[in-house]
Order: structure tokens, then C-alpha cells, then sequence
């Protein structure tokens, strides 16, 4: 399986992700709000208490970080991702905006070091695992 990112861009997302590692707890706080704000509807598809939510996407982070060097071993994780947020019938639009809500909400958590090569190492990154877990 073909790797959509160079090593460059593998260093880069690494990079960026271990400068945000510190601020995760802030990092999960705006992407969830950004993500209610522009999407309100989403709301109700999640619990009251978010706290089990956003470990869940720091842990999904963390596995596409770590697997970024590494698609068979990755592909699999992401599969497994999708087959469970399948019975929601996530539109492939609504995967665009978390995408972007995602690199925004990492951007803003390390500006200071954040490239444009940054945030496209993260778009081809969170291409390749939307795709993967809208393939199942």
C-alpha cells in the first residue's frame, strides 16, 4: 500500500502533534466546540459529558500520528474506526469539516512552528483515514 505522505511531511505531522500534546485538553476543547458551532445539529449525537469523547480523539490522533510511516499497519485501526461510526451515516461532506476543523484546531495550538507544508501534510494525512473509514 502506497504511503500518501512523504517522510517530510510524516516529520512534519509528528512534529506539530508533539507541540500540541501539552495543550490536548484545549486542542479537544475547540475542535468540539468549533465543531457544534458551524454543525449545531451534531450535538445530539454525542454524549453530555464529552470527556470519554475527547480521549477518544486524541486516542484516534495518536494512532494516525504513530501510523503515519506505517499504512498496513494503520489501514486496519482506521477500518475498524469506520465500521463504527458507519450506523451514523457520516456524509462525506461532514468528514470534510471535521478535517478542517481538526487542522484549524491544531494550527491554532502550535501557530509558532506551523508551515503551510504543515497544514498539507495534515490534510493528505486526514484524506487517507477519512477515505479509509468511509471505504467500509
Amino acid at each position: 500500500m502506497d504511503n500518501p505522505i512523504s517522510e517530510h511531511e510524516a516529520s512534519l505531522i509528528k512534529n506539530s502533534f508533539k507541540q500540541v500534546t501539552p495543550h490536548s485538553t484545549e486542542l479537544t476543547d475547540l475542535f468540539y466546540q468549533s465543531l457544534f458551532e458551524r454543525k449545531p445539529e451534531l450535538r445530539a449525537l454525542f454524549p453530555n459529558n464529552m470527556l470519554e469523547q475527547k480521549s477518544k480523539l486524541l486516542d484516534t490522533l495518536n494512532i494516525i500520528v504513530n501510523g503515519c510511516c506505517v499504512m498496513n499497519k494503520l489501514m486496519p485501526a482506521l477500518q475498524d474506526l469506520g465500521r463504527r461510526h458507519k450506523p451514523f451515516n457520516i456524509p462525506a461532506e461532514d468528514y470534510e469539516l471535521l478535517g478542517e476543523i481538526l487542522i484549524s484546531s491544531l494550527r491554532t495550538h502550535c501557530e509558532a512552528n506551523w508551515s503551510e507544508e504543515t497544514t498539507v501534510a495534515w490534510q493528505k494525512i486526514y484524506n487517507f483515514a477519512a477515505s479509509a473509514m468511509m471505504s467500509v
